[in-house]
């Protein structure tokens, strides 16, 4: 390969990574109820099933939305309606779901569905990232359960054995604020550059105390690509605005 030719190869990749926006919260707190939006995410949507209990997913471009396979199987796409985060709703036209979906252990629990038509731009979708290496802080979404959107601060967790049925497309997570409630959203993680990136969406959760189990979006870097093509790959030294 000539330099001439890598060196335009470099530059085309860099100007992708500045040419998207994604990855940055409204404010720094919950919004108000009287504001009218779900939660400061903008990429936030909570996917509405008629057969099954609401999910909550994130947006990976402007047309689809990453969620957990579990909240999908046995439906179709007209059973489903995605709340975006001003309270909007949008019809969903198809989904994939990972083949390898395990519903008894939550292996390859991860799907990705595609909206009627896409979102405006003031929906940012989350982040995504090449490399499987996601720093700390973490912060995870939990659809309502009662009208209202929670925002949990997790950990990962090290020193404990993560749950049967745990496998190796499992992040294991401890929430220790947990009480009852069960996690049904994406989880997502800060970077430095002050923008948020899908790490996993939840799996399999448990009783308060032990770990919950998120499927782990870096085993879907080639998907997501190929079915959110629009998808905003940033890099984490990105500090543009």
């Amino acid at each position: 390969m000539s330099l001439t030719l890598f060196a335009s190869i470099f530059a085309l990749l860099i100007n992708q990574s500045f040419a998207c926006d994604c990855g940055q919260p409204i404010g720094y707190a919950p919004p108000e109820e009287s504001e009218g939006k779900l939660t400061r995410f903008p990429w936030y949507v909570v996917v509405e099933n008629k057969n099954l209990k609401p999910c909550g997913a994130a947006l990976i471009d402007d047309q689809h939305a990453a969620i957990a396979a579990h909240c999908l199987s046995g439906s179709n796409a007209a059973s489903l309606r995605a709340r975006l985060n001003d309270n909007s709703t949008k019809s969903v036209s198809s989904f994939w779901i990972d083949e390898r979906y395990n519903t008894k252990t939550g292996a390859y629990d991860f799907a990705v569905l595609t909206l009627d038509s896409p979102v405006d731009s003031q929906f940012k979708p989350i982040c995504l990232r090449d490399s499987d290496k996601m720093p700390m802080p973490a912060v995870h979404m939990i659809s309502p359960s009662s009208g209202k959107n929670k925002e949990d601060y997790l950990y990962t967790n090290q020193d404990s054995k993560c749950p049967v049925p745990a496998t190796k497309t499992h992040l294991c997570i401890m929430n220790p604020t947990k009480v009852d409630t069960c996690p049904e959203g994406p989880y997502m993680r800060g970077e430095a550059n002050a923008r948020y990136y899908l790490a996993g969406v939840t799996s399999r959760c448990f009783s308060a105390g032990k770990p919950d189990l998120f499927t782990d979006a870096s085993l879907y870097i080639k998907k997501m690509r190929e079915l959110a093509p629009k998808g905003c790959w940033k890099d984490t030294w990105d500090w543009s605005r």
